[in-house]
């Protein structure tokens, strides 16, 4: 059955890094809850890293859609997704709280939780594929 869902998860995942980078770009315009979620996670600053994180979110979103890429490209979407699963306490030193002690206190955690099992699944079904591809571990080249 996974082997049938890795399209749509993948474009999803693809899809959710173009409507973050479009939410980044526009500061949320067209896309105020969306917005509100980014900055909960990760302030504009208007510092550089700010600045990157639309285009970081638009090469991951290209990045994921040809196969030869999409294991890296999920495997870096995972990693910016666990980030932000714990970046909900602003008043903790290192901004990190674990989503265990979020889930006791009443705070939001759902959608983080969701996103970084999409991004782990996409991840653990293109990294499968990736032998299966003409040119992978499992076929040589022809003379």
């Amino acid at each position: 059955m996974a082997s049938y869902l890795h399209i749509p998860a993948t474009l999803a995942v693809a899809g959710i890094n173009f409507t973050g980078a479009f939410s980044r770009l526009t500061s949320g315009a067209h896309t105020p809850e969306w917005y509100a979620y980014q900055i909960a996670r990760a302030p504009n600053d208007a510092g550089t890293m700010s600045a990157c994180i639309p285009f970081v979110d638009i090469t991951l979103g290209v990045l994921l859609l040809p196969p030869q890429t999409r294991v890296v490209a999920a495997a870096m979407t995972s990693v910016l997704f666990s980030i932000g699963v714990g970046k909900l306490d602003r008043n903790r030193q290192a901004g990190f709280e674990p989503i265990g002690k979020r889930m006791v206190e009443g705070k939001t955690w759902g959608v983080d939780a969701l996103l970084l099992g999409l991004g782990v699944f996409v991840l653990g079904t293109s990294w499968g594929r990736s032998s299966e591809r003409p040119g992978g571990k499992g076929e040589g080249k022809r003379a």
